[in-house]
């Protein structure tokens, strides 16, 4: 299997060559209705934290399908969240085309 390494800002990811890699073409903003992780790099090091009820992230890079982390902008940092916890436990609040 041939592999490659996959930049998701704070995050690489290596995965097989024949998985397809999406771009996200749309920005989507959710808002959190029961706390969910975020993964933030805190003092070089990756940590969890908990989000609030009510709080609202923007996706930054994605694609928001399967079971993937997906990059966020949180609480004026920049985290990673789970793409299912993000469908689960937040609500859709705006949808808009990325600019061309």
């Amino acid at each position: 299997m041939v592999f490659r390494r996959l930049s998701f800002g704070m995050l690489d990811l290596v995965a097989g060559a024949h998985l397809p890699l999406k771009r996200r073409m749309v920005t989507q903003r959710f808002r959190i209705s029961i706390p969910i992780i975020a993964i933030v790099m805190e003092n070089g090091l990756h940590t969890t934290l908990y989000t609030k009820a009510g709080d609202v992230v923007t996706v930054l890079r994605g694609p928001l399908d399967g079971t993937r982390l997906v990059e966020v902008q949180w609480d004026g940092r920049i985290a990673l969240m789970f793409t299912i916890e993000l469908r689960e436990h937040a609500e859709l609040i705006s949808e808009a085309a990325a600019p061309a």
